[in-house]
């Protein structure tokens, strides 16, 4: 079930903990700090690096395919687009 309205008093504590963690704020550092500290947990950087690849291929392809379908690849990412939507 959706955790929408009276639903959402039926959280778990996991659940809790996930949107806590995900929305937690951090301090910036400013100039009198000097070095930026590494903030960065492995899971962070591990999904910076699944986005990136992921990024990069569908760049790749895009070009790769646009030489063979030309003009409709455009509209086949409308097409992927819209039914990502529903």
């Amino acid at each position: 079930t959706p955790l929408v309205g009276p639903n959402l008093a039926r959280t778990t504590s996991w659940q809790q903990n996930l949107v806590e963690e995900m929305t937690k704020t951090r301090e910036l550092p400013t100039a009198e700090d000097g070095e930026l500290p590494r903030r960065l947990t492995a899971t962070e950087l591990t999904l910076l690096g699944i986005g990136a690849c992921i990024g990069a291929g569908i760049f790749v392809l895009t070009g790769a395919e646009a030489r063979i379908a030309g003009p409709s690849v455009a509209v086949s990412f409308l097409l992927a687009g819209l039914s990502s939507i529903f």
